[in-house]
């Protein structure tokens, strides 16, 4: 069983979902200055989003 996706993918895949106008060309600079003024609580919240979607891919493989 491996984790299809790392946390730090999920929170590239939450940037861009919030950012959909930024260019594939800044990108990577975009993340990391949303990375370094995200707010405690809002990781806190991806953090959890993230668990819960992992528990839920961990439960399916289980049940394969």
């Amino acid at each position: 069983m491996k984790i299809k996706i790392t946390f730090e993918e999920f929170l590239a895949e939450k940037h861009c979902e919030q950012n959909p106008e930024i260019l594939d060309d800044n990108l990577p600079d975009a993340f990391n200055d949303w990375l370094t003024y995200i707010d405690v609580q809002d990781i806190i919240d991806y953090a959890n989003e993230y668990t819960n979607k992992i528990i839920i891919q961990v439960k399916k493989d289980l049940l394969k």
